[in-house]
């Protein structure tokens, strides 16, 4: 499919060769072949998917793709006293492919069928089913990917403007100190907004649809205690990052803004791509990692430094 979703779909097995026209008002844009295996396909394997750049001065380009035997992420899903966790939604988001699944009675799942390579699993749960843990990273074909409920902490935040007003609706981006987990979350309530949390020490930034944002770093949540928080909110500074493609290629890229060892703020961001954060004024850090990188490889980090200034919107490209 192109930058817009349309897409020409056909069916091919293993050694066939197959034309796909593109109209010319499409090909400024990079063409993605993601093949679809349909349920009765696996027998004949699963294909993977490619990045293919087409000019607009048109011509012809010739892209293999491979076949792979089918591989599966197999474990089961359990609230956080042990008990089984059934009919709940697991995903597990790969480079070009993700895949959906949902636990059974007793808790277990499988994912699939898959290409190699890393994914990054995830528990869905309700309200009611309490707090999905980080999302795995686990290897096509991982048998014993477990996933479990996380206990909950309660977390106020009194909100106030720099007039001393009370702020009733916000975001709140809560980042843990000794992970690279990041949970982002709507807010609303009167005269403290309230959130759930896993236990842990996290780096809070709040930020309002009008243009304001609070940081407190460093904030300890502990389970069976509710803490509670209170913040003033100044005027953002809007920062606009650009990933330019370099070394890393279209590896997918996570962008952090780090002030000292807080870190403020994250997302993922597609090579070519921009993304627009907002952040108190300062002197921040900003950093690209390996989305998929389940150990955190320093070796593969991109780093830049910039000054962000009130009101403003600045602009910071970032090599990748």
């Amino acid at each position: 499919t192109d930058a817009q979703g349309r897409g020409v779909f056909t069916d091919v097995q293993a050694g066939d060769c197959v034309i796909v026209p593109f109209k010319e008002t499409v090909t400024r844009h990079g063409v993605f072949l993601a093949p679809y295996s349909a349920p009765d396909s696996n027998s004949k394997g699963i294909c993977a998917g490619a990045t293919v750049s087409v000019e607009p001065a048109g011509g012809d380009v010739s892209v293999e793709l491979e076949f792979f035997e089918p591989r599966w992420i197999r474990g089961t899903c359990a609230k956080a006293d042990g008990a089984p966790l059934g009919y709940v939604k697991v995903s597990g988001k790969g480079i070009g492919l993700t895949r959906y699944a949902q636990a059974s009675a007793t808790g277990a799942y499988e994912l699939g069928p898959l290409t190699p390579g890393t994914y990054q699993v995830s528990l869905g749960l309700g309200d009611a089913e309490g707090i999905a843990p980080a999302p795995r990273f686990a290897q096509a074909g991982e048998e014993g990917v477990n996933l479990t409920a996380l206990p909950s902490a309660g977390l106020f935040l009194q909100l106030t403007d720099s007039a001393g007003f009370p702020i009733e609706t916000a975001h709140l981006t809560a980042t843990r100190r000794d992970s690279f987990e990041s949970r982002s979350m709507r807010l609303a309530g009167s005269p403290e907004l309230s959130a759930e949390l896993p236990p842990g020490t996290y780096d809070l930034t709040v930020t309002t649809n009008s243009g304001q944002v609070a940081v407190a770093p460093g904030v300890a949540v502990r389970a069976g205690d509710s803490q509670i928080v209170s913040m003033e909110l100044e005027p953002a500074a809007r920062l606009r990052v650009r990933l330019l493609a370099g070394d890393h290629g279209q590896t997918p890229c996570t962008v952090e803004v780090f002030r000292g060892p807080a870190r403020l703020a994250t997302a993922e961001v597609s090579p070519g791509g921009t993304k627009i954060f907002q952040v108190p004024p300062g002197s921040f850090v900003l950093r690209g990692r390996p989305t998929f990188s389940p150990t955190g490889n320093h070796a593969e980090y991109v780093e830049t430094e910039f000054t962000a200034r009130p009101s403003e919107l600045s602009q910071v490209d970032l090599t990748w």
